[in-house]
């Protein structure tokens, strides 16, 4: 079952403390960089980082800019 909500893991950020707090809201939610779980999601949150350029490589090396582009496009 993929949950509504996924957090993209892109070795960067603290997935994990964002991952409690949208539960402790009440929400489902999952983490992952798998493509094909994210496309299927209704929502995605790409948690920050300060380290922008650091982020957009890690994001190149797990294949996940065309993703992330084909859901900013469609959302």
């Amino acid at each position: 079952m993929i949950a509504n909500t996924v957090i993209i893991d892109y070795a960067m950020g603290n997935l994990r403390s964002v991952l409690r707090r949208i539960q402790k809201m009440g929400f489902s939610a999952e983490i992952s960089s798998d493509p094909s779980v994210i496309s299927k999601a209704k929502k995605i949150i790409l948690p920050g980082v300060g380290a922008f350029k650091t982020g957009m490589l890690e994001l190149q090396s797990r294949g996940l800019i065309d993703v992330l582009n084909q859901k900013a496009l469609v959302e």
